[in-house]
C-alpha cells in the first residue's frame, strides 16, 4: 500500500514538474493551447501511429471501448474531424477489436473517424501517457502537445487552436 502511494506521489510530482518545464516549449507559439494541453519537447511520432497525414497539424487520440471518458469525447472528436479543413483528426483504439470498435462507432453515430487500432497500451506508454483517453498534437510531424484525460474544450475552441497552429507552422 505504501509503495503504491509513494509511486502515485512521484507521478504527481513528475506531472507538476513536467508542466512547469514543458511550458517553455510553448513560449515561441502564438497559439495559446486549451487548458488540457501542455507543450512537450518536440519529438517524432512513430510512423505506425501517424499514418499518411497531408496536413501540417494532426490531433491523435488514443481511446478504448471500456473507457467511459473516451466514449464521452468521441462524438466531439467526430464533430471536430468534420469541421477540419486544415488539420487531421485521428483516433486509435487501444486493442485490436474491430467488432467492438465498429459496434461502438455505430452506437455513438461516429461517422467522421477511422476505426484504426493499435495492439496494446505499450505504444501509448512509450509516448509518456499513463491512462486513457490520451491525446497528442503534431505540428510538421513532430509531437508538440500532450493532453491526458477527457477533453472539455469545445469543438470551436479546438478548431481555432489547431488552425492557428497550422497557420503559424
Amino acid at each position: 500500500m505504501r509503495k503504491h502511494r509513494l509511486a502515485r506521489q512521484c507521478q504527481a510530482i513528475a506531472v507538476v514538474l513536467g508542466g512547469l518545464f514543458s511550458n517553455a516549449y510553448a513560449l515561441d507559439s502564438q497559439c495559446k493551447p486549451p487548458t488540457e494541453f501542455h507543450a512537450v519537447k518536440p519529438y517524432a511520432l512513430p510512423a505506425d501511429l501517424h499514418g499518411e497525414s497531408m496536413e501540417k497539424v494532426s490531433l491523435v487520440n488514443f481511446w478504448a471501448v471500456w473507457c467511459g471518458p473516451c466514449l464521452k469525447e468521441l462524438p466531439m472528436l467526430s464533430e471536430l474531424a468534420a469541421s477540419s479543413r486544415t488539420f487531421d483528426v485521428k483516433t486509435l483504439h487501444v486493442g485490436d477489436n474491430e467488432e467492438a470498435i465498429n459496434g461502438m462507432f455505430s452506437r455513438l453515430a461516429i461517422t467522421n473517424l477511422a476505426n484504426d487500432a493499435i495492439d496494446d497500451f505499450e505504444a501509448v506508454r512509450a509516448l509518456g501517457f499513463v491512462g486513457l483517453p490520451a491525446t497528442l498534437v503534431t505540428v510538421n510531424n513532430k509531437v508538440t502537445y500532450h493532453a491526458t484525460g477527457y477533453l472539455k474544450t469545445s469543438v470551436n475552441a479546438l478548431n481555432q487552436w489547431l488552425q492557428c497552429l497550422g497557420e503559424s507552422a
